[in-house]
């Protein structure tokens, strides 16, 4: 699967895969803020810059039609939220990918 970023995507760990936006009006419909667009597709203008507008982009995750939108940190709060809406595979490092994520993994189930 191509995984090339738009090149107009803002720099950060949020983006839209290259030629693969359909315009289904869902990132401006539900974060207008950090998506803009063309005739051509959209692409991640601003990346979220508070817990708001990271529940804002899991959001647009979730309600995605085509999986265009991606994530390519590895901060485990949001791993979690995109495995919590069913987005996991939209991830470009999921949870459990490192040996670090596995090792955290095991502690917090060992936790009463």
């Amino acid at each position: 699967m191509d995984k090339t970023p738009h090149p107009l995507n803002a720099a950060g760990d949020y983006y839209v895969k290259r030629d693969c936006c359909t315009l289904c009006g869902v990132p401006w419909d539900v974060a207008p803020e950090l998506f803009s667009y063309d005739d051509t597709g959209c692409w991640v203008a601003r990346q979220p810059s508070n817990s708001g507008e990271e529940a804002k982009m899991v959001e647009v995750f979730a309600r995605q039609e085509l999986g265009c939108i991606r994530y390519r940190g590895r901060q485990p709060k949001i791993l979690h939220a995109l495995r919590e809406v069913g987005e996991e595979r939209q991830c470009d490092h999921p949870m459990g990918s490192s040996a670090l994520s596995r090792v955290t993994a095991w502690l917090k189930r060992l936790r009463p």
